[in-house]
């Protein structure tokens, strides 16, 4: 056997590896599972991956019951959010919690600061990789945290009195 046979055989055989190792790593990564709901951070990432997962009962749960819009039914919540541009594409979106500050007297309201990673075509030498920062608006109520507000995969008809109509 030549010498340039056995080169071209080792390479042929580093990219078997490569390609197996790569299915390895992406097939053996843990599940996203939901957080401690105790925390803002926690309920901001458990309502957006409820959304993710089109667990609408337990996002739902996550709005703040002073929202004089709030969907009253879940199916009507599904509706909604199904029909509504801003939550296009949240399945194919990661999310990360960036900071949180805790506001108003003894910490009953809380800002949370979300980053979000998601991808577009993009030109011959870019990723597509796009990133996008945006914050959610928490009150405690008792020893719960609820959402109130966000500038992003909330509808704002939710605080009005009329509704989302």
């Amino acid at each position: 056997m030549r010498t340039t046979d056995k080169v071209l055989i080792a390479i042929v055989i580093g990219i078997v590896v490569l390609v197996i190792g790569a299915f390895t790593v992406v097939l053996l990564r843990p599940e996203t599972t939901y957080q401690d709901e105790g925390t803002p951070d926690g309920v901001v990432f458990n309502y957006l991956l409820a959304l993710q997962r089109k667990d609408y009962e337990r996002a739902r749960a996550y709005l703040s019951l002073a929202l004089v819009g709030r969907p009253l039914t879940v199916e009507s919540f599904e509706r909604q959010v199904r029909k509504s541009y801003p939550f296009e594409g949240i399945g194919e979106r990661s999310f990360a919690i960036e900071s949180t500050e805790l506001l108003g007297l003894q910490g009953a309201r809380a800002l949370v600061k979300v980053r979000e990673i998601y991808f577009r075509g993009g030109g011959l030498f870019e990723s597509g990789q796009r990133l996008s920062f945006f914050e959610m608006d928490l009150l405690k109520v008792g020893v719960e945290w609820q959402i109130r507000g966000a500038d992003r995969y909330f509808l704002f008809c939710w605080d009005r009195e009329d509704g989302c109509g």
